[in-house]
C-alpha cells in the first residue's frame, strides 16, 4: 500500500504514491493510485489513506489532493525530476513526458478559494506550498474544508487570520471587525440596553478600552452619566469612580470634574448626571460655577439683592430698595421707593422734615421740592402743602419743617391757618 508499479518494476514499493494522492490497496499500476486526498486532509508520499492527515488548526483544504500540510495548491515544483500530469482536468489521463529542464517552476492549480481540483498537479513532492489560511472572523480546527469553516462566535471573542479557535477577549478589552455574517444586535445586561454598531458574530481583533468606557464580554459603554473612566482598560459600569462635587458627568466623561455646574446652581452630592444639579441657589444667596451648597454665598448687604439661582448679587437699581430676608446681607428682591421716600445704596428714607416727594423712585434727599411759604412738611411727606401752619402762626418761608413754622403772629394780628406773615395775610394757593 502507498506504492505503485509500472512495467518492469523491480519492487513491491518500486513508486511511492505521489504526494496528493494516497494508495489503499496492494498491486496499483498507475501513478493516480487509489485516488486524491480528501478535503480537510493532506497526503504526503506514500500515503495509504485518503485522510492521512488532517489540515492542521488555522488552515483549510477545500479541495481534494492537497500534497502538503499547508493545505494549500498554491505550489513551486521541479521540472527536473520529470512530470507525471493529467491533461483533462479530471482524475484519469496519460502521464506526460519528462522534461529536460533542470530549474524550479511555478506550477499551481490556483488558490484554494478558487475550488480547484488537484488532478492538474505533478504526482511528485513540491518543493515548498503557501499555506492555506483561514479567513479572519471564523475559526478553522483540524480538517476544516473551508477558510470560514466556524463563525468565531460572539463578542466575547475574536478570530484573527488563520485561527484554529477563538481567542478570549481581555478583560477591560473590546472586540472590533467582522465584515460579513451576525447583523446588528442588542445586548441586553446589567441593566442596561446597547446595540453593537459591528457584526457580533465575527470579530476580528481586540482594543483597549478607552477612557470615559467600560467594556464587558468584548462590548464597549460610556462610563454611565455621574460616574467618569480617567483609565483605558475599565471593565466594570463604576469606572473610575462618581462625579465630584458641584460638578456632573455626562455619559463618557473622563474627569470627576468633567463640568462644572452653572452659576446659580449646586451640587451638593457626588455623582450628579445633568447640568441641574442639585438645584437652584436659594434666594438671598448666589453661587458661581462648580458651588456645593444652596446658600454658597450670602448677596451682600442692602445694596445688592438675590432672587433664586442667582449666579451673582444685582444691583439695586437707583431709586430701588432692597426688600426681604432675614437680614440685609440676604436681600432677595428689589422694589420701587414710593412717593414720600427716597432711596440710595439700596436703602429707602423718608423725605426729610421740609421737604416733599410728590413721585415714585426718587434717589436724593432733596426729593421733589421745598415745603411752600405756610405750610411745613414733616418727614415723608408727599405734598408741598402737607400741613398748614396753624392758627396763631405763619410761615414766611418755604421748606418749614415743623408746626413751629416761622413763629407767632405779631401783636393784635390774627393769623388764621395757612398765614404766610405775622400780619395774617393769607396768599390763596399757597404758591408765593
Amino acid at each position: 500500500e502507498g506504492f505503485w508499479c509500472g512495467e518492469g518494476s523491480t519492487s513491491p514499493q518500486q513508486n511511492p504514491c505521489p504526494a496528493g494522492r494516497y494508495g489503499d490497496v496492494e498491486g496499483i499500476g498507475t501513478p493516480k493510485c487509489s485516488g486524491l486526498c480528501a478535503p480537510g486532509h493532506w497526503c504526503g508520499p506514500n500515503s495509504t489513506s485518503a485522510f492521512q492527515a488532517k489540515c492542521l488548526g488555522g488552515s483549510y483544504g477545500n479541495v481534494s489532493g492537497l500534497p502538503t500540510e499547508a493545505c494549500s495548491l498554491d505550489c513551486v515544483y521541479d521540472d527536473h525530476r520529470g512530470l507525471l500530469g493529467v491533461g483533462d482536468g479530471g482524475d484519469s489521463g496519460a502521464a506526460s513526458g519528462a522534461t529536460t529542464s533542470a530549474r524550479p517552476s511555478t506550477r499551481t492549480g490556483g488558490a484554494p478559494d478558487e475550488g480547484t481540483s488537484a488532478a492538474d498537479l505533478p504526482p511528485i513532492a513540491p518543493l515548498s506550498c503557501k499555506p492555506s489560511v483561514c479567513h479572519e472572523g471564523y475559526y478553522c480546527p483540524e480538517g476544516s474544508i473551508t477558510g470560514r469553516q466556524r463563525e468565531c462566535g460572539g463578542t466575547d471573542r475574536y478570530c484573527p487570520w488563520g485561527s484554529a479557535e477563538p481567542t478570549p477577549v481581555k478583560e477591560g478589552w473590546y472586540t472590533i471587525g467582522g465584515g460579513t455574517g451576525g447583523g446588528l444586535q442588542g445586548i441586553q445586561g446589567d441593566g442596561d440596553f446597547a446595540f453593537v454598531a459591528q457584526p457580533t458574530q465575527t470579530r476580528t481583533n481586540e482594543v483597549e478600552c478607552p477612557i470615559g468606557h467600560f467594556c464587558v464580554k468584548g462590548i464597549k459603554k460610556p462610563c454611565p452619566a455621574g460616574s467618569f473612566g480617567a483609565a483605558t482598560g475599565l471593565s466594570s459600569k463604576q469606572c473610575s469612580g462618581l462625579a465630584a462635587k458641584g460638578h456632573y458627568t455626562p455619559e463618557g466623561s473622563h474627569s470627576a470634574t468633567q463640568l462644572k455646574c452653572p452659576a446659580g446652581r449646586y451640587g451638593a452630592k457626588e455623582g450628579l448626571k445633568s447640568i441641574g444639579c442639585s438645584g437652584r441657589i436659594e434666594q438671598g444667596y448666589w453661587g458661581g460655577e462648580a458651588s456645593t451648597s444652596p446658600t454658597e454665598n450670602e448677596c451682600g448687604g442692602d445694596g445688592y439683592y438675590c432672587p433664586p439661582g442667582s449666579g451673582s448679587p444685582i444691583k439695586v437699581k437707583p431709586g430701588h430698595y432692597s426688600v426681604g430676608g432675614a437680614n440685609a446681607t440676604v436681600r432677595p428682591k428689589q422694589a420701587p421707593c414710593e412717593p414720600g421716600v427716597y432711596c440710595t445704596g439700596g436703602v429707602r428714607y423718608d423725605c426729610p422734615a421740609g421737604t416733599y416727594g410728590k413721585s415714585a423712585r426718587l434717589q436724593t434727599p432733596a426729593c421733589s421740592g421745598q415745603a411752600y411759604r405756610g405750610h411745613y412738611t414733616p418727614p415723608g411727606s408727599v405734598s408741598p402743602t402737607e400741613v398748614p401752619c396753624p392758627a396763631g402762626r405763619f410761615g414766611a418761608t418755604k421748606g418749614l419743617a415743623n408746626s413751629a413754622c416761622s413763629g407767632a403772629c405779631a401783636r393784635s394780628y390774627e393769623c388764621l391757618e395757612g398765614s404766610v406773615d405775622q400780619y395774617g395775610r393769607k396768599v390763596v394757593g399757597g404758591t408765593s
